[in-house]
């Protein structure tokens, strides 16, 4: 086993993180993220179904990514923090949504190229979960739902709206501001007014009238 004081480069350091891997070459005073190891970890993707070269990842740690060629290498960041939810409207590529962490969600109109924070109508007191869903309905990509420790519902994220109360089982009482929060939102491919929602709970519920 080699020791720190044998190796022939102590100031040679690397360091190891849930965003990826660091190295610092003067013992530590500065680090530099190593970029060409494909470890990146996706916590939802999507394609943009009008240019299917077009694909989106939200990833731990590494931001919200977009590819707009088939070239390996040939993703960007287009939203900071933790990437999460990412989709596309299947019928428009300008209009993208793509959340950080907790309930982040953002909305853009020009192809990813700019994000605003999209949560009006959001009640600031509900519990988001730290990836918090996000749906868009496949019968009408102008609907699309949220969820918090409740489900809402808006025209293209532009006013949101409670569609029920507390689907939780309430707030947990060791306090982790991540719990009792909904973690699915699946809309019915049959009719608007079904949505199928599940939390970190246990629980599952349903809506079939809207």
């Amino acid at each position: 086993e080699v020791t720190f004081e044998e190796r022939e480069n102590p100031d040679d350091i690397l360091i190891g993180t849930d965003g990826g891997l660091y190295r610092s070459m003067n013992g530590g005073d500065d680090f530099m993220k190593i970029n060409n190891l494909p470890i990146t970890q996706f916590y939802n993707i999507d394609v943009d179904f009008q240019k299917p070269e077009r694909l989106f990842g939200g990833s731990q740690d590494n931001m919200t990514m977009m590819r707009t060629v088939g070239a390996l290498d040939g993703y960007f960041f287009i939203l900071a923090g933790d990437g999460f939810h990412v989709r596309v409207d299947p019928t428009n590529s300008n209009l993208i949504y793509a959340e950080w962490q907790f309930g982040g969600l953002h909305k853009s109109v020009d192809g990813g190229v700019n994000f605003l924070l999209s949560l009006d109508g959001i009640n600031e007191d509900d519990r988001s979960n730290w990836n918090s869903p996000f749906a868009i309905s496949p019968l009408d990509p102008n609907t699309v739902f949220f969820g918090t420790n409740r489900l809402y519902r808006s025209f293209q994220a532009t006013e949101w709206s409670p569609m029920s109360f507390d689907l939780s089982n309430g707030e947990f009482i060791g306090g982790f501001q991540s719990y009792g929060t909904l973690t699915t939102i699946a809309p019915s491919y049959q009719s608007l007014e079904t949505v199928y929602v599940g939390s970190d709970d246990g629980n599952v519920w349903v809506t079939q009238n809207g």
